[in-house]
């Protein structure tokens, strides 16, 4: 049997890529230091996706005086549809 590990950390490591380029284009932008601010930590077999900016959760989940703008469920749920796909890809060549 086949040792998967390499494909497997290859294939995160694009779909949090995919992840990351989709939250910065879902990000709203006035100066953009918010969708500068965001970021990607990648170890073997997690990723995750955000920024450290202190209005990105209010950004996000919204405030009692403006409506959620959640960028990061919107990019998340973008990658969500291919990631089946890119880890398909990279552990069987394309091959179903």
């Amino acid at each position: 049997m086949k040792s998967y590990e390499r494909e497997i950390k290859a294939a995160l490591r694009r779909t949090a890529e995919r992840g990351l380029s989709a939250a910065k284009e879902e990000c709203p932008v006035r100066t953009g230091k918010l969708r500068d601010s965001i970021s990607l930590s990648c170890s073997d077999y997690a990723a995750e996706i955000g920024t450290r900016i202190s209005y990105g959760a209010a950004v996000e989940l919204g405030t009692g005086r403006t409506a959620p703008n959640p960028f990061l469920g919107r990019a998340a749920e973008r990658v969500r549809k291919k990631a089946a796909g890119i880890f398909i890809n990279e552990m069987f060549g394309g091959v179903r």
